[in-house]
């Protein structure tokens, strides 16, 4: 091959040179590992679909005995759930109701006992006590 022709095959499509010492070509595939590793570790965006509480107005009991009502507005698995604009009711040993308002909450799943979802038509418990 005369020197012209070796020039022309040492460049890829794009004109840069392919020759590459074993380092370059070592840290190419390392960096590839590496995407590919990374790839893996990312979460995978799912295409299933939300759900079905996702939206709805829950009551969830807890080992302690307090009820949450709140709208549903994440959920992970067998993680925990995250309820928007609800209302804690907690009873004490002496028979006192307490109630307080709670804009964000989440509840890690281990602790729930019961989960109910209110009937769709009903009126949402945030705007009976307003």
């Amino acid at each position: 091959m005369t020197e012209a022709q070796m020039d022309k095959s040492s460049k890829n499509s794009n004109g840069n040179n392919t020759h590459r010492s074993p380092a370059q070509e070592q840290g190419q595939k390392q960096r590839g590992r590496l995407q590919r590793k990374a790839q893996e570790a990312a979460p995978k965006v799912s295409e299933e679909k939300p759900h079905p509480f996702i939206g709805q107005e829950l009551r969830v009991v807890l080992e302690d005995q307090r009820v949450i009502v709140g709208t549903l507005i994440a959920y992970l698995g067998l993680g925990d759930l995250l309820l928007q604009d609800a209302l804690e009711e907690r009873r004490y040993a002496d028979g006192e109701l307490n109630h307080r308002q709670l804009r964000l909450i989440a509840i890690p799943f281990k602790h729930v006992t019961a989960m109910h979802r209110r009937r769709p038509g009903n009126t949402p418990i945030a705007q009976v006590g307003a």
